[in-house]
């Protein structure tokens, strides 16, 4: 895969087994963002959201399905909570903005510390 700095739609490639297989399978039909941005000398990679560089090598089993021109347009955000009881049952929440999620973290203290919430000010 020919890359340059830049931001890219890409998905991993598809892995058919080959000698008379009835179908081949895909291993992930998820789009990811990829961040190609040029380090000391050499390529480094960012997918998603990671904070963890990859060389060109790694991201060799993804396909680029095609280059953002410019920042992306972005749309219908949500934000979800996920979080577990003391029972085990899971809980979901979504909100569109920081705004509600940092309204939910200030109101439910028992919420800020799994979070890892510190609130600028002091809260009574």
């Amino acid at each position: 895969m020919k890359l340059e700095p830049g931001v890219f739609r890409v998905q991993k490639k598809d892995y058919s087994t080959p000698y008379g297989s009835k179908r081949s399978r895909p291993n992930s039909n998820t789009v990811h963002i990829l961040r190609v941005i040029q380090g000391k000398g050499r390529l480094v990679c960012y997918l998603d959201h990671e904070l963890v560089e990859r060389s060109t090598e790694e991201v060799e089993e993804y396909e680029i399905l095609s280059k953002f021109e410019g920042d992306p347009k972005i749309g219908r955000c949500r934000i979800t909570l996920s979080f577990y009881d003391s029972v085990g049952i899971k809980y979901e929440w979504s909100v569109s903005d920081l705004w509600q999620l940092k309204n939910i973290l200030m109101e439910l203290s028992w919420l800020r510390k799994p979070f890892g919430y510190i609130p600028k000010r002091k809260i009574k």
